[in-house]
């Protein structure tokens, strides 16, 4: 059986299990995020991404000065 065949046949119940049930989104999660967490989460996110970029504007003029 080749892999093509292999999503096609998921693909195909996929699309089964929606029109059966109306949407993937069938079961209510049993998992509470609280507010606390949420926090946390977007913070060290945004010092993940934000962290480095900060570090590189802030030397971006040592990088211009410095020429070879």
């Amino acid at each position: 059986m080749s892999l093509t065949h292999i999503i096609r046949l998921t693909l195909l119940n996929i699309l089964m299990y929606i029109i059966k049930n109306g949407s993937i989104l069938y079961c209510i999660s049993t998992v509470t995020v609280w507010l606390q967490e949420s926090v946390f989460v977007m913070a060290v996110m945004s010092l993940t991404i934000l962290g480095p970029s900060g570090w590189i504007l802030t030397k971006i003029e040592d990088y211009k000065t410095q020429r070879g």
